[in-house]
């Protein structure tokens, strides 16, 4: 991940999580994109209080020269939905990642796939986060006996 150009979208709660995530393993330029511009202000005030300058918000998707783009959008979650972002314009080899886990292979990811794109879906998020599940609780058990 390190220096890894990333394009988010999504500045909500997930989104948000993710770009820290992302800037504390080193990704190189980080964009993102929320139609919601105040969401998006938002999260970048709040990043750069810790990252400053590591992050920008985009008018747009920025795709043309990402190594990584993920969808931390609710869009995929309904068989209607519009895709996020056109996976066609982006570059050979970059990485789609898909919040959404249900359905397990979303538009966005089955798009990304037919060009010959790594996807990843979103169980995966899941399921890095379970072991942090039972330690949390684990701890707060042992803490209230």
């Amino acid at each position: 991940m390190r220096g890894a150009r990333v394009a988010l979208m999504g500045a909500g709660g997930a989104g948000s999580a993710i770009a820290v995530a992302l800037l504390d393993a080193g990704c190189g330029p980080l964009s993102i994109y929320d139609p919601d511009r105040g969401k998006c202000a938002g999260l970048l005030a709040r990043l750069d209080e810790h990252r400053p300058g590591r992050a920008v918000a985009t008018p747009e998707p920025a795709l043309s020269d990402a190594d990584l783009a993920v969808n931390a959008t609710p869009l995929g979650l309904r068989p209607g939905d519009p895709l996020p972002f056109r996976p066609d314009s982006l570059p050979a080899g970059c990485v789609v990642a898909d919040i959404i886990m249900k359905p397990p292979r979303t538009r966005l990811l089955d798009a990304a796939s037919a060009l010959g794109l790594p996807a990843h879906p979103g169980i995966h998020m899941l399921t890095h986060q379970l072991d942090l599940y039972r330690s949390f609780f684990q701890l707060s058990s042992a803490a209230n006996a």
